[in-house]
């Protein structure tokens, strides 16, 4: 399975969407080692531990009943919560999701992905959105939408009962509240209801393009944006307003929360108002923002200190060097080794430290499908066009020219039969790859005073390990001659793939041969070819001289 289309998303774009308060959801239990060296067990916001030493893989915090473990062999086991004696709910899970309002997203080995209650019952599965195979979803609901990603990479929104909300058309989906989704599509960024209409009074959608870190696990309505403009941090409410634009010293917004922001400066993190009033210097090495005020750390050297909204220090806490805040919990304090579940005064709830509290979850970061569809890979690769594949502009004897999609695509192995393009295009879901050749003939007469190893269009140079031959755009009369598609298949379930495969070519085109391990077939000008590869099913087609 390729890596999370999600998590690839948020790496790539470019606004901060902040949230206005923490987490919602309710935390229960956290993991926690009561010794060093020891196994893991639960600590309650009263600082008393259950289960102690009774797992020894970490397990996630508890939420709405239930906990997961990811195994040593990589799957996970979800459990259901008893202070004397959890009990196995699910177990050989591919991926977990962590659960929101009696539900929660997974998928089982070899399975589509599902969702099921808190008692492990599948409300609804995850087959296809618009007639499109889906790829992965989100971990969680989120303000009763699921985000849900179809085979070619776009996103669409399901509700808790499975209805689709939004169809998959969209490039980026982040429900912000109820009815308030934040859209990306075919390069415009906007806001749209549910119904899919645009809604809000976002006068400067320039200003909105892209999010980056954008914690999935939180489900306070978010209610800012920060955008970082000319070198100037830009705080924007929903409707477009601005409401600050920030001091050139502001150099990163870190937590938005009760009319205040925490960023980092010039000298370390500071605290101003939505007027610009600096609450705090930066001149904190951390700082949480409270309901009542802020709690802070000015250096490892320093203790805590608790400053009010005037940013009037109130109080110093000398026992931590560490304060974490966590929903369900007042705080987790930090001392070295000593670690304590903190009331809201900062005064251990418990006599005795322990070793490790661990503040984070365990979920998976996305939910993947594990559905190794055989029929519908098959009847999407036989049913295309014959000299058309999946809508690229990949055409028999096409120039390069002419191909869009493949002029930044990097040319690789010019081996004297084919130059080739490598690139995933087919299907992100069923890891397949799908790479274009070009004949031969035109391609060698083109550079035949350069032995080719590597072409790129888009840096517009060879690359033959030793030099580097500037011939910007000149293989756009580069001829397509051929398209073939490596197949990732489990090893048991190569067998039965081939004979598919096999089966429904051959009820179109006539058979050349035909074993166990390879095939061939035609069809006027046209030749198909499938072979067993190590983990691959290759399956080409040609167009015959």
């Amino acid at each position: 399975m390729k890596n999370s289309y999600f998590y690839f998303m948020l790496c790539v774009l470019a606004v901060t969407i902040v949230s206005c308060a923490n987490t919602s959801s309710n935390i229960q239990y956290l993991p926690c080692q009561t010794e060093k060296n020891t196994d893991w067990g639960f600590v309650d916001a009263h600082g008393n531990v259950v289960c102690a030493d009774m797992f020894k893989n970490q397990p996630s915090y508890v939420r709405e009943g239930l906990f997961n473990i990811k195994e040593s062999n990589g799957t996970y086991t979800l459990y259901t919560f008893d202070v004397k004696k959890p009990s196995i709910l699910l177990e050989n899970l591919a991926f977990v999701g962590s659960p929101r309002n009696g539900l929660l997203p997974l998928c089982r080995k070899d399975n589509r992905i599902e969702i099921i209650n808190t008692k492990g019952q599948t409300i609804f599965e995850l087959n296809k959105l618009d007639g499109k195979a889906v790829k992965a979803c989100g971990c969680i609901f989120r303000h009763g939408y699921l985000i849900v990603q179809t085979e070619d990479g776009l996103c669409g929104l399901v509700n808790t009962k499975g209805k689709m909300v939004l169809k998959p058309k969209y490039s980026l989906l982040l429900p912000l509240n109820k009815n308030f989704i934040f859209a990306e599509i075919d390069g415009e960024v906007l806001f749209v209801n549910e119904k899919g209409e645009k809604c809000g009074e976002w006068k400067r959608e320039g200003d909105l393009l892209g999010i980056l870190p954008f914690d999935w696990t939180r489900e306070s309505p978010i209610e800012y944006f920060v955008k970082e403009k000319d070198g100037r941090y830009i705080i924007y409410n929903l409707k477009g307003e601005q409401i600050l634009k920030c001091p050139e010293r502001v150099k990163e917004i870190l937590e938005i929360k009760n009319g205040f922001f925490v960023y980092e400066g010039e000298d370390g993190r500071g605290v101003m108002s939505f007027k610009g009033e600096r609450i705090i210097n930066d001149k904190y090495l951390l700082i949480n923002i409270l309901n009542k005020g802020f709690v802070a750390l000015r250096d490892e050297e320093h203790s805590f200190e608790v400053l009010n909204k005037k940013g009037e220090v109130i109080r110093k806490i000398n026992d931590y060097k560490r304060i974490d805040v966590v929903d369900g919990f007042a705080y987790i304090g930090k001392d070295g080794n000593d670690e304590f579940v903190l009331n809201s005064n900062f005064e251990p709830t418990h006599k005795n430290a322990y070793y490790h509290i661990l503040p984070s979850d365990n979920c998976s970061e996305d939910i993947q499908s594990d559905f190794l569809d055989i029929n519908y890979i098959v009847e999407t690769i036989v049913s295309s066009k014959e000299n058309k594949l999946y809508d690229l502009g990949l055409d028999f004897g096409k120039k390069l020219a002419d191909c869009d999609y493949l002029k930044s695509i990097s040319i690789n192995n010019y081996n004297g039969d084919y130059c080739k393009i490598e690139n995933y295009v087919s299907s992100r879901l069923y890891n397949i790859d799908m790479i274009v050749h070009f004949d031969r003939v035109s391609f060698k007469e083109i550079y035949k005073d350069v032995t080719v190893q590597k072409y790129s269009y888009f840096y517009g140079y060879y690359d033959d390990i030793e030099r580097r031959f500037s011939h910007y755009e000149k293989n756009l009369d580069a001829i397509i001659q051929l398209f073939e598609f490596q197949i990732i298949v489990p090893k048991d379930k190569q067998d039965v793939f081939m004979k598919t495969l096999c089966d429904a070519i051959e009820s179109k085109y006539t058979k050349i041969e035909r074993d166990e391990n390879k095939a061939q077939y035609v069809s006027n000008n046209i030749s198909y070819y499938v072979e067993k590869s190590g983990d691959k099913i290759l399956f080409a087609i040609s167009q015959n001289n």
